[in-house]
């Protein structure tokens, strides 16, 4: 972004065709994972009567790839065609989520729920790239900040709308619900005509093809991670907070039916309250992270998180559980918008 630059506002980045189509795709995708992911969870625990482990193995297999695969592969996703990456991932997730229909144990959930994964840790680099396609650079901020909104806002609706579903229709309609909503998306994003930006590492590493390319292409993105301290801080606690949330969210039914003695209308609650600090924290970080320095908002999320942990740990209140749920939303928020953009923006100028 040119120093001076006036950011971009909402309505400025939805203007772009493109961009909102992107937007309205990220909706109804979000949606029905949400929608079944509190399904499963809520099957998993009140239904199936499932232990801590088996909740805890529900979370590893969904966030796996992320913290496996996820530094890697955007490496992968830049060789790839964008449009086609980004369809073939909800077309195949869809096909993932009609076994959800199937399924009659809480181990069953983990296979599907590893190929889920794996298919989003490689359609989230693929839809940056798209963004940065589509959006000029004094609107990137902007349009992270509406991609994550959406996250929160899902996560708001997502567990009410669920818990209403999966009492008057069965969990299976939320599976359902799931395979059409990446079918929708996939239709949503077919029309789009994405042009990669130009890759500095095909200019590098021209001379060099197949497995060592890749290996070129990983050792170059490692290297400029450990050679900017910032960066590498960045890549670190945003690395965090999505274990944090992705661990947090799950084990919060057991901690609702086995500590707390509560039912599914509490759970519902506390991972509405989850989405809730996400979206109070997206829309207070977007306009002071345009004026302050990423980094401040990156400590305080991570010192938030250690209060909301703590207290959750030391109290068996409901009400203060639904605290400790609304703080880490908002400290993951807090981390999450401006690590993200100062990762585009990098990208950019890189």
């Amino acid at each position: 972004m040119a120093p001076g630059a006036p950011t971009l506002g909402f309505r400025d980045v939805l203007r772009i065709v493109p961009m909102r189509r992107l937007w309205y795709a990220q909706i109804v995708s979000l949606l029905g994972d949400f929608v079944a992911l509190f399904a499963i969870l809520a099957t998993a625990s009140f239904e199936f009567r499932a232990s801590a482990a088996e909740i805890t193995w529900i979370s590893i297999c969904y966030m796996l790839p992320t913290a496996v695969l996820g530094p890697i592969c955007g490496v992968f996703v830049d060789r790839w065609p964008v449009k086609r990456t980004l369809i073939a991932s909800d077309l195949i997730r869809a096909a993932l989520s009609v076994g959800l229909l199937f399924a009659t144990t809480t181990a069953h959930f983990y296979p599907i729920l590893l190929g889920i994964g794996l298919l989003s840790t490689l359609f989230a680099p693929a839809q940056g790239v798209a963004i940065r396609s589509l959006v000029p650079a004094q609107g990137l901020l902007t349009a992270n900040a509406l991609m994550q909104q959406v996250f929160f806002l899902m996560r708001i609706a997502g567990p009410g709308l669920a818990g209403l579903l999966v009492s008057h229709f069965g969990a299976r309609f939320c599976y359902a619900a799931d395979t059409f909503s990446f079918l929708a998306s996939a239709a949503l994003i077919a029309p789009l005509a994405i042009v990669r930006p130009p890759a500095q590492a095909k200019e590098e590493h021209g001379a060099a093809t197949g497995i060592e390319r890749v290996w070129l292409e990983m050792r170059s993105g490692f290297r400029f991670i450990l050679h900017h301290a910032t960066i590498l801080f960045v890549v670190a606690a945003l690395g965090a907070a999505t274990f944090a949330i992705g661990c947090f969210a799950p084990l919060i039914a057991v901690y609702v039916r086995d500590i707390l003695h509560r039912e599914t209308g509490l759970f519902a609650t506390a991972s509405a309250l989850i989405g809730g600090g996400l979206l109070v924290g997206a829309t207070l970080v977007r306009p002071l992270a345009a004026r302050l320095p990423a980094a401040r908002f990156v400590f305080a999320g991570q010192g938030l998180l250690l209060a909301a942990v703590l207290l959750l740990g030391l109290t068996n209140s409901a009400a203060l559980t639904l605290l400790a749920c609304t703080l880490t939303g908002f400290a993951v928020a807090c981390v999450m918008i401006p690590s993200q953009a100062l990762l585009q923006a990098s990208s950019v100028k890189a």
